[in-house]
């Protein structure tokens, strides 16, 4: 299920009503869009209508791909669209154009429409572990710090995992700038608790990855028990995913430690999926702060330590339903359990909003459908809008109407379709 920004965009037109598309013949230049089918449409074209190329013919994206006009004349017996500004270069025969109604005004307020949409409104429930370290789920790099020459963006990279999603939708790429550069999270810490540490990561190449957890008061590597907290690429296309998972004991007079990852090799890469950190002792575990209230959360599982990484399926979550997020004294929120956590890891249901599209061939995941139907509400609500301020009650209701004609065809949609009413989610593993 993927759906291009442009795909939509087209939905979003036949939906409305305010938007057509077509295809330029020969005889189009850059002052004129000529297409014969477009003689054949039932309504006129008005002037100051939008034009918007949304596929050069040539391929490669190359100009006038993204280009935007208004309508100057259309003559219906030639299906000739004279069009102000001109393009560069010229429109030629096979791109691909929009016209959309002048209450519209930009294609921009479109794409816009979309974004909304999916950043605000449409949404699934990602499962995100718990654990001690802020982005501990790598879907960002937010959190994390850098060792060595590299700015942080660029060495160490959130990479988006290949639908459908086996750990999450997106993991860290470090990219190490000299041998043993790592990216790490310094953490507080109390002497003597243990603290178990499960981390899922693979390198792409020849290379060895090392987790190391180190003593920031005492200046001293940690010492950890449990799996062997490094993978080793043995050919060229590198190792599998590794879940990895150990423990270790904070020593005497240690208020502070750093977990760090490393590569041993110049320019070598490593992938990680999820670093899980946290005292065994422990009621409670941070939730990010990117959740901004208890509606965000939903159910919490107890997670299997015996993972396997190639069929993520596989993996067994028990639901816990002795747990619930709270507020903590700092503003956040946290996960509250009826006992101390013990060994076991945790995952919760996160509410997650998709992302913004930026490039026409960018695609979503949301439900084709949904996010048609959506944008279609999210766009008449703006003309809606517009119009009444740019003309008047009487002349904004024939597009209140639509917009609330498209929110009913978005309501039944997911009432048919989705796991709960009025919300279509989809459940990612992590």
């Amino acid at each position: 299920m993927s759906i291009a920004l442009k795909q939509i965009a087209a939905k979003v037109g036949e939906y409305t009503g305010l938007g057509i598309v077509g295809t330029a013949d020969a005889n189009s230049n850059a002052a004129q869009i000529v297409d014969a089918a477009m003689g054949t449409y039932a309504r006129d074209i008005p002037q100051n209508s939008v034009i918007y190329v949304n596929y050069d013919a040539a391929g490669g994206g190359a100009a006038p791909e993204g280009q935007q006009a208004w309508v100057t004349d259309f003559e219906r017996a030639t299906g000739t669209i004279a069009i102000s500004p001109s393009t560069a270069p010229a429109v030629e025969a096979g791109d691909i154009y929009e016209v959309w109604d002048e209450v519209v005004e930009s294609r921009l307020h479109v794409k816009e429409a979309i974004n909304r949409v999916l950043t605000e409104q449409c949404h699934y429930w990602r499962v995100v572990p718990l654990s001690m370290l802020a982005d501990a789920d790598c879907q960002a790099n937010t959190g994390w710090s850098v060792f060595g020459a590299g700015v942080k963006n660029t060495v160490l990279a959130p990479t988006a995992f290949a639908y459908p999603y086996r750990f999450g939708r997106y993991y860290l790429d470090w990219t190490a700038t000299a041998a043993n550069d790592y990216f790490y999270q310094n953490l507080s810490a109390t002497e003597n608790r243990t603290w178990p540490i499960a981390v899922l990561m693979r390198v792409p190449a020849a290379t060895t990855a090392t987790v190391t957890v180190y003593d920031l008061t005492n200046s001293a590597a940690i010492t950890t028990s449990g799996d062997t907290l490094s993978v080793t690429g043995l050919t060229d296309s590198g190792s599998d995913w590794a879940f990895l998972k150990g423990s270790f004991s904070i020593p005497n007079n240690c208020d502070r430690i750093s977990i760090r990852i490393n590569n041993g090799t110049l320019d070598g890469h490593t992938h990680v999926a999820f670093v899980l950190a946290w005292p065994s002792d422990s009621r409670s575990l941070p939730l990010p702060d990117r959740v901004k209230g208890e509606k965000y959360v939903r159910k919490v599982y107890s997670l299997a330590e015996y993972l396997d990484v190639d069929f993520p399926e596989t993996w067994v979550r028990g639901e816990y339903q002795n747990a619930k997020p709270v507020a903590d004294a700092y503003g956040g929120l946290r996960m509250l359990f009826d006992s101390t956590v013990g060994s076991e890891m945790f995952a919760y249901e996160e509410r997650t909003f998709y992302t913004a599209l930026s490039a026409e061939t960018d695609t979503t995941d949301c439900d084709d459908k949904y996010v048609c139907w959506m944008a279609s509400h999210e766009l008449a609500r703006a003309v809606a809008q517009l119009a009444e301020i740019r003309k008047g009650a009487d002349f904004a209701k024939p597009y209140q109407n639509l917009e609330m004609r498209m929110l009913q065809r978005a309501g039944e949609y997911s009432r048919l379709n989705a796991r709960e009413p009025e919300i279509i989610v989809r459940h990612m593993r992590t």
